[in-house]
């Protein structure tokens, strides 16, 4: 069942998705952990395997447990490091996190 644009459009959390392996109890555990956080944010949770599945997710099946990811609103692809530092940067508590990593990659 395919569901209009205008229908996705409504369903699409502001933020975007933070995606996590739905096999992995570890993550699992962690991402539920933090979802009372990052969902007033503006981001849903969603496991990898479902976003691969349903097609909001384009990534090779070989690479689609490689990394937790953050998949933007506009469509960007957030990966690894990238992910935790995108979600980091809307909570303002977690800004000298931000600041540390950011510019520790320099």
């Amino acid at each position: 069942m395919n569901t209009p644009d205008h229908k996705l459009e409504s369903i699409r959390p502001p933020e975007g998705w933070i995606l996590y392996d739905g096999g992995c109890g570890f993550c699992f555990r962690w991402v539920h952990l933090w979802k009372k956080v990052v969902e007033p944010r503006g981001f849903a949770i969603k496991d990898l395997q479902s976003a691969s599945a349903d097609g909001s997710l384009q990534v090779a099946q070989e690479n689609l447990l490689d990394d937790v990811r953050v998949l933007t609103r506009s469509g960007e692809l957030q990966s690894g490091a990238n992910a935790y530092l995108y979600v980091a940067r809307r909570i303002w508590w977690a800004w000298p996190f931000y600041a540390i990593f950011f510019f520790a990659r320099f």
